[in-house]
């Protein structure tokens, strides 16, 4: 009979799953301009930093064991994929908390973390077709990206780009959960946003920082979200150290749900308490 209603759970869950991704695709999708702002936005930022690292590397083909293909397939690549991980959980969870209807998500069956993942992952997918996928053709189009030719390669980037995704959504979800102890929550986002900005490789990769810093963002979290992904995509990560990389990822990802899961058990008992 347990094993039964596990079942159910789960086919409940699976089906809750399902809608709440679908919902959240149908929700992006009717934000048209905001997509075509996503777009141009992109589309400057990939100009910007082409004519950025073509002066900095000062007409040579190489600098410091990359080369000159390498990263601005780096570059352009971290413009076009940021958009698709998540990093505003911390302003809609407040915003649930102070107009009162965190207490609707709350008496939910469906976990918290669990319903916010999933209308993640809704955006997730939006993004990628809308926003990444169009641009990246565009972007191929221009000769702004150096493919990589191994199949593996591939397959560990998508990989590693999951995994990613997973870090970031746990990451903000952690944060996020302040907002049951703080009254405003804007401060925390700016922060957290910088420093994963910063940490992450969105803009700059982590082999240009200076030994120590490099050292400290190689050992956090933080570099699991993007950097992982395009260093496998653009070679920095060899074949026979991608299985160690996607390890890396992986660990943080199960560590910071742990995190996730027990933070948000706090995070409504003192609600609890709060609300008598």
């Amino acid at each position: 009979m347990s094993a039964f209603s596990g079942a159910r759970g789960l086919s409940g869950e699976i089906w809750a799953a399902a809608g709440l991704i679908r919902a959240s695709v149908q929700e992006k999708l009717v934000y048209r301009f905001d997509l075509l702002v996503t777009l141009v936005r992109n589309l400057i930022l990939i100009t910007i930093f082409r004519f950025l690292w073509l002066s900095l590397y000062g007409g040579q083909a190489e600098f410091g064991g990359v080369s000159l293909n390498q990263t601005l397939t780096y570059a352009t690549l971290g413009i076009i994929l940021s958009p698709l991980f998540p990093n505003s959980l911390i302003l809609d969870v407040g915003g649930r908390i102070r107009s009162g209807n965190i207490l609707f998500d709350i008496s939910r069956p469906l976990h918290f973390g669990s319903l916010l993942l999933y209308q993640m992952m809704g955006q997730f997918v939006a993004a990628l077709a809308t926003s990444a996928a169009p641009m990246f053709l565009i972007a191929l189009a221009l000769g702004e990206l150096t493919l990589p030719t191994s199949g593996w390669v591939w397959l560990a980037f998508g990989v590693s780009l999951a995994l990613g995704f997973f870090i970031a959504f746990w990451l903000d979800f952690i944060v996020a959960l302040a907002g049951f102890w703080l009254t405003e929550t804007w401060g925390l986002f700016y922060a957290k946003w910088s420093v994963v900005d910063a940490l992450s490789g969105k803009y700059l990769p982590l082999w240009i920082f200076p030994p120590f810093l490099r050292g400290l963002a190689l050992a956090l979290p933080f570099r699991g979200i993007l950097y992982s992904a395009l260093a496998i995509f653009v070679g920095q990560v060899p074949l026979e150290k991608i299985p160690a990389e996607l390890g890396f990822q992986l660990v943080w990802a199960l560590m910071l749900t742990l995190m996730g899961r027990l933070g948000y058990v706090a995070a409504a008992r003192h609600l609890s308490v709060q609300g008598g």
